[in-house]
């Protein structure tokens, strides 16, 4: 749960630097940057769920990568006057995918990846 918090404040953090710092990144409005972050963010979790497990780390990175950088292109469709070009979306989930490998790291270090025996 904690990295579902973490994400929360993180990803659309991220993808607000990336729309401030690169020009590929226009959105007309703060709020545009941040819901696409915290949409990011409960994907991620999500994924996290399913793919994370010691020794998967990488294959986990890759998936973010990707869905970040499709996501975040593509969350252009959704808004009124808003442009991205596939290079920033690219860079903006390289960034993205850089905060991950840290919560990856700690949440693997911790044993935070197991599944109850429930599960």
């Amino acid at each position: 749960m904690i990295g579902l918090l973490i994400k929360l404040v993180v990803c659309p953090a991220v993808v607000l630097l990336g729309s401030i710092l690169l020009d590929g990144i226009n959105y007309t409005s703060l709020y545009q940057p941040t819901i696409v972050g915290l949409i990011l963010a409960i994907l991620a979790h999500m994924m996290e769920v399913v793919i994370l497990r010691p020794g998967s780390s990488v294959i986990s990175h890759l998936m973010d990568f990707v869905v970040a950088s499709l996501f975040i292109y593509y969350s252009q469709l959704f808004f009124a006057n808003v442009t991205i070009t596939i290079y920033a979306a690219m860079i903006t989930a390289f960034l993205l995918t850089i905060t991950e490998y840290f919560q990856h790291e700690w949440l693997i270090r911790t044993g935070r990846t197991k599944k109850s025996e429930e599960d």
